[in-house]
């Protein structure tokens, strides 16, 4: 049983956050399929992180989840997948996703005043959406697809 994880700082710079945020990230996906209900508190001990969980893991729950990829693929308008097994592997459409985005902000800018209209309304964006769009923005090197793929 595991309470807390102790996550080094090597860099002294964002790369130890954004380290500690991902694997905060992946100890979240790992409590949510093994259906551990307990908080995650992230500290910054001056040397270190720590992940606290309010709740001990229990590792041989966690051992016995098979991998995924946490990290979908991400393709806009201009990516080339035709060299992308697409159904093989956990892909991000941000041109589908941007316009259900779009259509949910459209609805609930016609619907902003009326309080009881909930019955039609579409399925709320993917939060990842704005994400998405940035990363496919900065592809605009004409071979991107060999760069980023």
């Amino acid at each position: 049983m595991v309470k807390s994880l102790f996550v080094p700082k090597q860099f002294g710079t964002y790369a130890d956050t954004f380290l500690m945020l991902g694997l905060a990230q992946l100890t979240e996906a790992a409590l949510r399929e093994t259906d551990s209900k307990t908080e995650i508190v992230l500290k910054d001990a001056g040397t270190h992180y720590q992940l606290e969980l309010k709740v001990e893991a229990n590792l041989q729950a966690i051992s016995q989840l098979t991998y995924r990829d946490p990290f979908p693929v991400v393709f806009g308008q201009k990516t080339d997948i035709s060299k992308l097994p697409i159904q093989q592997i956990t892909s991000f459409d941000v041109v589908k996703n941007s316009e259900q985005r779009k259509r949910f902000r459209d609805y609930q800018f016609q619907n902003r005043k009326s309080k009881n209209a909930e019955d039609d309304a579409p399925d709320p964006p993917d939060p990842r959406t704005q994400n998405g769009a940035i990363l496919t923005s900065m592809r605009h090197d004409r071979n991107h697809n060999d760069l980023w793929l």
